[in-house]
């Protein structure tokens, strides 16, 4: 949920390679990034998570908090260090925002940027729903900006609007596992196509 990925602490316990390989693949997925990060990073992460220490690292765009398990979150301060900010939003035209969410605006004159540094202008039933997700993953959703109205977040706002004016779909689960060899390419990571089997991960 939360374009975050969840791995359970035993599943980085039991071979250091292996784990090496599970937080490349799913930082990947979680930091929204088109390439794995670099081996000896993740390696250096797998040994610590192997000594059960909590701690926090960054990896590929991603911020990897570990404690019991490790959540995997955008680092929502990637954002300005690569340049990323307001990306408008055609209307009826799906558009990928920060490799993570699939956003299709359904009127004119929209766009998204970061959550972050915007969470006081949420309405109040989505600022309450704000407090239900871990507090790494907050600043990294995505906010719809409309002119002269207050910001919204469709994560946050589910399916209550009868008319919404952004639809959304998660795809870090997705690029999780065409990352991880399971489905054949990259634009085939859909929900429509999660049954696809491959041999060959693309990355």
């Amino acid at each position: 949920l939360w374009g975050t990925i969840l791995v359970p602490g035993a599943a980085l316990r039991a071979d250091i390679e292996a784990a090496r390989r599970l937080v490349q693949i799913a930082a990947a997925g979680a930091g929204g990034r088109p390439a794995l990060g670099r081996p000896e990073r993740a390696r250096a992460v797998a040994e610590r998570l192997n000594g059960e220490e909590r701690f926090v690292a960054g990896l590929a765009g991603a911020r990897l908090t570990a404690g019991d398990d490790l959540l995997i979150t955008r680092e929502a301060g990637e954002f300005r260090r690569t340049g990323g900010g307001v990306l408008p939003l055609p209307m009826g035209c799906a558009t990928v925002w920060d490799g993570r969410y699939e956003l299709t605006a359904r009127r004119e004159g929209l766009s998204a940027a970061p959550l972050h540094g915007r969470f006081s202008q949420l309405q109040a039933d989505e600022k309450t729903k704000l407090l239900s997700i871990p507090a790494p993953a907050r600043g990294a959703l995505p906010a719809i900006l409309r002119a002269g109205l207050a910001p919204v977040c469709p994560i946050l706002a589910g399916t209550k609007r009868a008319d919404p004016d952004v639809t959304v779909i998660d795809l870090s689960a997705h690029r999780f596992r065409a990352a991880s060899g399971l489905i054949a390419r990259e634009p085939e990571s859909s929900p429509i196509a999660d049954m696809a089997i491959c041999f060959q991960s693309p990355y």
